[in-house]
């Protein structure tokens, strides 16, 4: 995918690939009310188990479909590339929005799965992209 760390080409579309799969990912997790408003620190003030918190008696609303609170592009770039926080991933998180029915059974937990594996290869393929625009991997054949 890299031509061995000298191919600059395959690199960039290595890289673009990846992060259009990722973009296209999220937008039909989006789409298919996979995506809820992550709302963890707020929920646990209103319910009172924050330190400090008063206690009310109304229901939290929960799975609350993400909608426009994201960008699908800018959200795939935040999970793909791992030293730059673009702010969107902790706004919304995989989960089943309420009202929403389950394609099929399991696909939330499978959604999860795919985000991890796709922020594990954003950091192998970042970190090698890095390494083949740096000519590293070309000055040390040089040098052998």
């Amino acid at each position: 995918m890299f031509g061995y760390g000298y191919d600059a080409k395959r690199t960039i579309q290595t890289l673009s690939s990846s992060i259009l799969i990722g973009w296209l990912f999220i937008a039909w997790a989006n789409g298919s009310g996979l995506m809820v408003i992550d709302q963890q620190a707020v929920a646990s003030i209103a319910q009172g188990t924050d330190i400090g918190a008063l206690t009310t008696a109304a229901p939290i609303a929960t799975n609350i479909l993400c909608g426009d609170q994201i960008r699908s592009f800018l959200y795939a770039l935040d999970v793909f590339i791992p030293l730059i926080d673009l702010r969107q991933e902790s706004k919304c998180e995989i989960g089943l929005a309420a009202g929403v029915v389950e394609p099929f059974p399991g696909i939330v937990e499978i959604a999860r799965y795919l985000k991890a594996a796709y922020a594990v290869a954003g950091w192998l393929i970042t970190s090698l992209a890095i390494l083949t625009f740096s000519g590293l991997l070309q000055r040390r054949d040089q040098d052998v």
